[in-house]
């Protein structure tokens, strides 16, 4: 997987953390996502997020997405932060997409993890 370039990743607890990057317009899953106004891929969302959560958590995912919700399309240059949340008691991790110089949610879920 293609991660984003340039990003800082701040542990803000055990079980929290951010990720924090400027969308590049040169990135390639934006090629062709769309020709008019080119969108960061809703999967490409997804990906990273279970891709920083494995690694900053040490865990491992069930393939089970139970919830997933887009509100505001990510586009070249915005800046991002992605939240993430570890819930051992409830077998999960929470992801939020969150756009800073729009001050504005772009996406969130859950993803349930292995015991």
């Amino acid at each position: 997987m293609i991660l984003p370039e340039n990003y800082l990743i701040e542990k803000t607890d055990t079980n929290e953390a951010k990720i924090c990057f400027t969308l590049k317009d040169t990135l390639f899953y934006l090629k062709g996502h769309f020709k008019e106004q080119p969108l960061l891929p809703g999967v490409v969302q997804l990906g990273w997020a279970i891709h920083f959560a494995k690694e900053l958590f040490s865990i491992s995912t069930a393939n089970n997405i139970p919830q997933v919700k887009f509100t505001h399309p990510i586009v070249p240059l915005d800046k991002i932060e992605i939240r993430l949340k570890l819930n051992t008691e409830k077998k999960n991790f929470t992801f939020e997409y969150f756009i800073e110089n729009l001050d504005s949610v772009a996406s969130s879920g859950k993803v349930k993890i292995n015991d």
